[in-house]
């Protein structure tokens, strides 16, 4: 009897339960309103709208970011200041490249230090003296390293090299700074290790790391001189100097040894410097170095790389320096051997940049101050403004390899006119009118290049081949063209430079 009560209030319990829920969905049903079809419409179109903002977000986090912003001021003292693109910025990271802003003031001093990184350094602004030394070295020739910096110089500094940085000039002195930190303790930053000033993060003297004792002993001195020489000095990485500090001469060319100190030191020198652990030449100029190419109303440009300054070979970077006329263009390229850094000095101008997959990953107007990065492989082109456009380029390779989109240099004029065609799915004679002469630069023009040519080497883009003879004829009066165009514009150098020498107070 009792079971059966038992079962009686089972089945009361579940009925009750399923008479909840029933009434439950009806008042749930009851209390949603139907959806009107516009209304459904316009919610349809919201979760589209969803979807495409997180497919962008999606797209754009396959590209590199090539627009750096501004650099982070990260340290700064009476002497100067050092400013970083910051090491979060992917187009750093994943190329594993450090870049850096050093910017002394009148007397300012970059205290002795070495880094983890190889760097080249680019000479912005101003004038200064730059000092690097080599260890276990037995000789001055082979332990002190000491050259006058300016505008257009070009330094490259191997990782764990001692060296510091003067501003002995009545102004600004600026140098930009780009090194390889693959093998650094953080890919994308540089790490100091100061010989000298005070105890600070990231920029303090490592000595403060030893005991006083210990330094003391190694040095051979007391502590209290130990403790003068850490304590004395307030600030770290970058100091002012209380008064100018002058540097003895120290030859750059073999020349000057000839010259000032007869055959007997040339013959020291000589056996110096065939050591092989000699400290090979740091700097290069372009200064008042011809351009390696140019084009008339539409660019120049200066290269440094191995063949030039063979210790690039140890650091893995190269230099170019880059000047476009008043709404000139540079034929689209890219680099497929090294990333590219670059950093505009003057003017304003427009740079576009793809992508494999035939997205726009950059599309910009740029002026001084702006700093892209363009990874290998992504080809771009940069458009001059009205006041023309430059720039300098430090390249992750000592010998950068470009191929260009357009111009005489052009793949495409490798490639045969009908593989061209029907790549395109034109006509080959549409193809006649595609391509420009110029290498490398293009003038401002109305419609196309100077001239065309159609030579089936290069694929029919262009006119009817000119004969051998006229061909020849041709080059020939190009050449002595631009051979006059050079002995003017060297002639222009010289005077400029006798005029400022004029000018300098002796």
């Amino acid at each position: 009897m009792a079971r059966a009560g038992q079962l009686v209030l089972g089945l009361l319990l579940v009925l009750g339960l399923l008479t909840t829920s029933l009434a439950s969905r009806e008042a749930g049903s009851r209390g949603r309103r139907v959806m009107e079809p516009r209304e459904r419409e316009e919610e349809e179109r919201g979760r589209r709208r969803h979807r495409g903002r997180e497919e962008e977000e999606e797209r754009r986090g396959l590209y590199p970011q090539i627009e750096l912003g501004r650099p982070r001021e990260q340290l700064q003292s009476e002497g100067g200041r050092l400013r970083v693109w910051s090491e979060e910025i992917d187009a750093i990271r994943n190329a594993h490249v450090g870049i850096a802003e050093l910017d002394l003031e009148e007397n300012g001093l970059l205290v002795p230090q070495y880094t983890d990184a190889d760097k080249i350094a680019y000479v912005l602004q101003g004038c200064g003296k730059m000092g690097a030394v080599i260890p276990g070295a037995e000789s001055e020739y082979r332990r002190t390293y000491i050259r006058k910096v300016q505008r257009g110089d070009v330094i490259a500094l191997p990782k764990g090299t001692v060296y510091w940085w003067y501003n002995d000039g009545n102004e600004r002195h600026r140098i930009l700074w780009a090194g390889d930190t693959s093998y650094g303790a953080n890919p994308g930053r540089f790490h100091q290790f100061g010989l000298a000033g005070s105890k600070q993060a990231r920029f303090g003297s490592v000595l403060h790391g030893f005991s006083k004792d210990t330094l003391a002993k190694a040095w051979g001195v007391d502590e209290q001189t130990i403790q003068t020489l850490l304590e004395n000095q307030n600030e770290a990485g970058i100091v002012k100097a209380k008064q100018k500090i002058h540097f003895p001469e120290i030859p750059e060319r073999r020349s000057w040894i000839r010259e000032e100190g007869g055959e007997e030191e040339e013959r020291n020198y000589l056996k110096e410097t065939s050591d092989p652990f000699y400290f090979e030449e740091l700097k290069y100029s372009m200064r008042d170095e011809f351009p390696d190419f140019y084009v008339k109303n539409g660019g120049a440009l200066n290269r440094v790389n191995c063949h030039k300054l063979p210790a690039l070979h140890q650091i893995g970077f190269s230099a170019v320096k880059v000047s476009l006329e008043k709404n000139a263009m540079m034929a689209p390229s890219f680099v497929r051997n090294g990333h590219q850094l670059f950093y505009f000095t003057r003017g304003n101008g427009r740079v576009q940049v793809a992508s494999g997959d035939g997205e726009n990953v950059l599309d910009q107007e740029v002026r001084e101050g702006t700093v892209l990065v363009i990874p290998q492989f992504f080809p771009s082109v940069k458009i001059a403004g009205d006041q023309g456009l430059e720039w300098i380029k430090l390249v992750t390779s000592s010998s950068p390899f470009t191929t260009f989109l357009a111009g005489k240099n052009s793949v495409y004029r490798g490639i045969p006119k009908q593989v061209t065609a029907a790549a395109f799915n034109v006509d080959e004679e549409q193809l006649r009118e595609l391509g420009r002469d110029e290498e490398v630069f293009f003038p401002p023009s109305k419609r196309g290049g100077r001239g065309r040519q159609d030579n089936e080497r290069y694929g029919g883009i262009g006119k009817k081949p000119e004969s051998e003879e006229q061909q020849k004829r041709r080059e020939e009066e190009e050449q002595s063209r631009r051979r006059r165009e050079q002995e003017e514009e060297r002639c222009r150098r010289e005077e400029e430079r006798r005029r400022e020498e004029e000018e300098t107070p002796a």
